[in-house]
């Protein structure tokens, strides 16, 4: 964060909305959440023109020092629930463009050191998610009918029923987790499923 507390656009650049990514990024890692799901809704263009097309798409982090596993899986999970819920309602065709390990934002691990691959700090998170992160394209807005879907109470129902099926199938699948609360002292904590 650059530290003058604004957030929202900046007409310079895109520092203040990068604070702000920052800022849901530290209040994650503070409240040790199991996992970061970013939603979000696409407006596909190439070269300039909007792509009249419906699709759906998932982004992993790409090199969290834990491994790949789980934020993949994760991704998987996410990406299948959502493709399965929007489907029966769209009467056009919808694109499931399946997952990706990437480095955006929103889902990058913690940049502790400057890289070559890396120089700027400012297109990376300092303190990035410390846990498994997926950003969804729960669909586009650039096809009228999808955008349509998007903004009807089925839709976003759908949508927020496909996500929830995505979670609820990778934590039945994960093994179980470390409870950090438990050495903190005074704190009684019993191991758990998942």
């Amino acid at each position: 964060m650059n530290g003058d507390g604004a957030s929202g656009f900046d007409p310079e650049g895109k520092t203040r909305t990068r604070d702000e990514l920052q800022a849901r990024l530290d209040l994650v890692n503070l409240a040790r959440a199991d996992m970061l799901v970013s939603i979000h809704i696409n407006s596909v263009t190439e070269n300039g023109t909007c792509d009249k097309i419906a699709r759906n798409q998932t982004y992993s982090n790409d090199e969290p020092a834990w491994g790949t596993t789980a934020p993949q899986r994760l991704a998987q999970q996410v990406q299948a629930g959502v493709v399965g819920a929007l489907a029966p309602l769209a009467p056009y065709e919808r694109k499931d463009r399946g997952i990706s390990a990437v480095n955006l934002f929103i889902v990058a691990p913690p940049l502790f050191v400057t890289t070559p691959d890396r120089p700027d700090p400012v297109k990376h998170p300092r303190r990035g998610a410390l846990m498994p992160a997926v950003l969804t394209e729960v669909g586009s807005i650039t096809l009228v009918a999808e955008q349509d879907l998007l903004l009807s109470p089925a839709g976003q129902a759908a949508a927020a029923q496909g996500i929830a099926t995505g979670l609820g199938r990778y934590f039945a699948d994960r093994p179980l987790a470390v409870r950090y609360d438990a050495l903190i002292v005074g704190r009684a904590a019993a191991p758990g499923p998942g």
